[in-house]
């Protein structure tokens, strides 16, 4: 394992056209003694067939349970110090990602850094940029999942430790996840405000073609963490919060939305 070496894990199952971006963007963030590792479902669109000749890129190709167990496999072939996500719909900033390495990565006792992220449309225009600022525990749990997975680094070891991406949640496993990476880390995450990953809102997310079954799972995900009766209503609130955000993604990504929002 080379020392501050990084893997990004790209689960995909028919990404489509999207998905030449959001390698370009990974091979263009990624140093030599990195990797892109993807996990594909057995695609059919013919989307490897288009992957660069790049010998950071390793794939396989078989069939998965869903998407945390493409993930959960591709974690299992990581080779480095640190691993991160990406969709294969989604973009991650060079800039951003190295200025994370740069500045974040560097405390012996560190287990994850995050940045800040964006949401862009289909053609890759900015819909709205994200600042989560000092993330602690109770602030997942208060305010929902103010990370974006894209925009977090985990050390390879420690996600390894907590037991990967959980089988159970197949819409919140990045919430889920980060709930129980913050009640595990051994000091506190590093955080960077540099943009570092986008993600993608078009007509074929899963936000945008099942919400409800979010919100379900994000409630079962915060409720090993509230404790209290301050945290109940900060959990109530946030669960309505949550189900008009998700409720309103497809309107959020019009270019209407934008304009209006621009304006006010």
């Amino acid at each position: 394992m080379i020392e501050g070496s990084l893997s990004l894990l790209m689960p995909a199952y028919n990404p489509g056209a999207m998905s030449r971006v959001a390698v370009a963007s990974a091979l263009a963030a990624l140093r030599e003694d990195d990797r892109l590792i993807i996990q594909d479902a057995c695609s059919s669109d013919g989307w490897l067939d288009a992957l660069p000749d790049d010998p950071r890129i390793e794939v396989v190709s078989e069939k998965d349970s869903g998407q945390s167990d493409a993930l959960n496999r591709a974690l299992a072939r990581a080779r480095t110090e640190w691993v991160g996500w990406l969709n294969a719909d989604d973009v991650i900033s060079a800039e951003g990602l190295e200025k994370l390495r740069l500045d974040g990565l560097v405390r012996q006792d560190l287990d994850v850094a995050y940045g800040n992220s964006a949401t862009i449309d289909a053609v890759g225009e900015l819909i709205r940029e994200f600042s989560p600022g000092d993330v602690r525990l109770d602030t997942l749990v208060r305010q929902g999942c103010v990370l974006y997975s894209g925009s977090v680094i985990f050390r390879t070891e420690f996600l390894r430790d907590i037991g990967g991406y959980s089988s159970l949640y197949h819409y919140t496993m990045d919430y889920e996840l980060f709930l129980r990476a913050w009640s595990a880390l051994r000091s506190a995450p590093a955080y960077v405000p540099v943009r570092v990953g986008s993600l993608r809102l078009h007509d074929g997310t899963k936000t945008d073609s099942v919400p409800w079954r979010f919100v379900r799972e994000a409630v079962a995900a915060r409720r090993p963490y509230v404790k209290g009766p301050r945290l109940r209503v900060y959990g109530g609130v946030q669960t309505l919060a949550h189900a008009l955000t998700v409720a309103t993604t497809p309107l959020r990504a019009t270019r209407i939305y934008r304009r209006l929002r621009h304006r006010s």
